[in-house]
């Protein structure tokens, strides 16, 4: 493994630095996502919808307009201004970036999201919303480099516990290894209910 040369902290006004490999997050979702929106693109088709031209995937929205879908997982990460404004909005929850960066490349190989939150039953907590490395360079220790790096932000910080979540399946194992390693613990189940309303 090689260890990341340069680690340091993103900030809003730099954000585009972060977008490769935050866009990297969940890219399983993004199949699934990619499949529900064929489908829903497909019935649209049918009742009558016209294909924009230039759009090869398009669903029809609540209004009965057709939208593109982005590439993006998150429409926060759609452009670098879309991330700027997220990071302003959390800037007052605590979130910020922290990334890892390889000799001769301008964007993060690796991105880690953080926020301090204050949970009943765990007291101050430094909570990982986003952990991603860019597929090109898994293996090379940045992961393990961002792990470290939010262990020392939290005890500076004053925080009783580091907290992460990560996704189930098969493709997640690597990750689970690692968080293993670092001498974290399977804690609890999350659970999630979409809702039709509510801002992304």
């Amino acid at each position: 493994m090689t260890e990341p040369r340069d680690l340091r902290p993103i900030p809003p006004a730099q954000a585009h630095l972060a977008l490769p490999a935050l866009r990297a997050l969940r890219p399983d979702s993004y199949g699934l996502r990619l499949k529900g929106l064929q489908k829903l693109s497909t019935r649209a088709e049918r009742a009558g919808a016209k294909r924009v031209p230039g759009v090869e995937l398009a669903t029809r929205c609540p209004s009965g307009l057709l939208t593109k879908q982005t590439e993006s997982v998150s429409p926060h990460t759609a452009t670098p201004d879309a991330l700027r404004a997220f990071l302003t909005t959390t800037a007052p929850e605590g979130y910020a970036l922290v990334g890892t960066f390889e000799p001769g490349r301008e964007e993060a190989a690796a991105v880690a999201g953080y926020r301090v939150m204050h949970l009943l039953w765990a007291g101050r907590t430094l909570y990982v919303d986003d952990l991603s490395t860019l597929p090109e360079y898994r293996g090379r220790g940045h992961a393990r480099a961002l792990l470290h790096w939010l262990e020392g932000r939290a005890r500076e910080l004053d925080c009783a516990e580091l907290h992460l979540d990560s996704g189930v399946g098969e493709t997640r194992f690597t990750a689970h290894r690692l968080y293993h390693r670092a001498g974290m613990n399977v804690t609890a189940h999350h659970f999630s209910l979409p809702l039709a309303r509510g801002t992304a």
